[in-house]
């Protein structure tokens, strides 16, 4: 997208942040502990957080973006492994 400038894999990983794609434990066992519950309140059944990952590439991907910038944002070291997201 115009303007817009992700960072390198290489720079995600020398700051100290956290990122929507990829989680890691403990992060990663939290959020899944509260979507569930949140699913389960609601009556969603089947939904978890690869669901929403696979929904937010694909969206993504809807909305214009390149493969490269996609793998960037989820945390993919190439477009390769995007791929598969997107059918």
């Amino acid at each position: 997208m115009s303007g817009l400038r992700l960072p390198t894999y290489d720079e995600r990983q020398s700051r100290a942040k956290i990122y929507l794609m990829p989680l890691h434990f403990p992060i990663k066992t939290k959020l899944y502990a509260i979507l569930r519950e949140a699913c389960d309140r609601i009556g969603i059944d089947g939904a978890s957080t690869h669901s929403f990952r696979h929904s937010g590439i694909t969206n993504l991907h809807k909305q214009g973006y390149a493969l490269h910038e996609i793998a960037q944002i989820s945390g993919h070291r190439d477009i390769t492994n995007v791929s598969h997201y997107i059918g």
